[in-house]
């Protein structure tokens, strides 16, 4: 992967890009396709992988949400390292992000 975003039709870590989803901070999120399955991938932006505690503090969250299930929380795949950038997949959902609702008064944070 070079520096900046993923394409559509590019492949990381073996799945293959439909489209971006969202970019964060840290991290951009696609909607990939791997083994005919649609899942949702999330990579650690290059400055941020240059960080070993934000490495850490990432893997972290891979193996903790990859431990959880439960109806309600999506569930992990698989993680792991790409050419130095580190990477989750996860269970994909249609629809509008969390933060897209709250910003449209549709669900409210407690």
């Amino acid at each position: 992967m070079t520096a900046g975003r993923l394409s559509p039709g590019d492949v990381f870590a073996g799945h293959q890009v439909e489209r971006l989803l969202g970019v964060g901070g840290m991290s951009e999120v696609y909607l990939v396709v791997r083994e005919g399955r649609c899942e949702t991938l999330k990579i650690l932006n290059h400055e941020a992988s240059e960080s070993e505690r934000l490495r850490a503090k990432f893997v972290m969250e891979a193996e903790l949400a990859g431990r959880l299930n439960h109806p309600n929380i999506v569930s992990v795949h698989a993680h792991g390292d790409f050419e130095g950038q580190l990477w989750m997949s996860m269970h994909y959902v249609e629809g509008y992000s969390a933060a897209r609702l709250v910003a449209r008064g549709q669900i409210a944070l407690a």
